[in-house]
């Protein structure tokens, strides 16, 4: 199967929830790459305090790009 590249969409948006939610249910692998802000993740991630909110920013923190750094342009 193809490796995917994610991304997170407005940081305001669902599009973070939806990788954390994606990531704590094993629907990414190994070789997929997710470009979001860190921050950002571990910020939603620490409002949630869910479960699945922990486990999926500890499944995603391999797989982000570290190219991100949040800014436009």
């Amino acid at each position: 199967m193809a490796e995917l590249v994610i991304t997170q969409g407005d940081p305001e948006g669902i599009g973070p929830e939806l990788l954390l939610r994606a990531a704590s249910a094993a629907q990414l692998r190994a070789g997929d790459r997710v470009v979001a802000d860190g921050a950002v993740l571990r910020d939603l991630t620490a409002r949630l305090d869910t479960t699945w909110g922990r486990e999926g920013l500890e499944r995603l923190e391999p797989l982000l790009d570290g190219r991100h750094t949040g800014a436009l342009g």
